[in-house]
């Protein structure tokens, strides 16, 4: 609370930076430790996830009742996402009004678009690796786990503590990165909006 509030908006990028570092780090090691526990390793997570249609990642229907996401909706809803939270949102407003110059700022932006694709496909991974994981050995899986708890009883149940205690540390790192921007953004508004 100390650090975010009142290191003001160079210590939230610092900290950010780091827990970046630990949060790609510990996604790294989960899904290297995870692709260690798949008979094949990556060959056998293409070929697992690969028979249950895994990497059909685009549908190219027009029809907006169809339960298939298309593509169309992923880029018309990134762009007016990013658009919002780039021009309007303070926590990243923030951020880019702290360069020197205006091109310092647009390097920024263009830095951060072309980061997102990779980490993407790294946490798209992790998904895919668990359920290659599971499926190549399903009695390590609670069969009552919602989808939503099947990371967390990997790390709880498959990896040794200390490997499970980073990647811990990775996601309270992108909680609080999230928190940090969100606490400076609001007094910055409060003490000088």
């Amino acid at each position: 609370i100390i650090y975010c509030t009142l290191g003001g908006i160079e210590a939230v990028i610092w900290t950010d930076t780091i827990q970046t570092v630990v949060l790609l780090g510990g996604a790294l090691i989960a899904v290297v430790w995870i692709l260690g526990g798949i008979d094949g390793g990556l060959q056998g997570m293409l070929t697992e996830a690969g028979k249950d249609s895994k990497f059909k990642w685009a549908h190219f229907n027009l029809d907006a009742t169809s339960a298939q996401v298309a593509i169309w909706f992923m880029i018309i809803g990134g762009i007016a996402q990013n658009f919002s939270s780039y021009t309007a949102d303070q926590a990243v407003v923030q951020r880019y009004m702290t360069t020197a110059t205006q091109r310092l700022a647009a390097r920024s932006i263009w830095t951060n678009a072309i980061m997102v694709v990779p980490t993407t496909f790294l946490f798209f991974g992790i998904g895919t690796a668990l359920f290659a994981f599971y499926r190549s050995q399903p009695h390590r899986l609670d069969p009552t786990a919602a989808a939503d708890q099947i990371f967390p009883l990997f790390i709880s149940r498959e990896l040794p503590a200390g490997l499970a205690g980073l990647i811990v540390a990775g996601v309270f790192a992108a909680a609080q990165s999230t928190v940090s921007t969100s606490m400076n953004s609001t007094a910055t508004t409060l003490v000088t909006d």
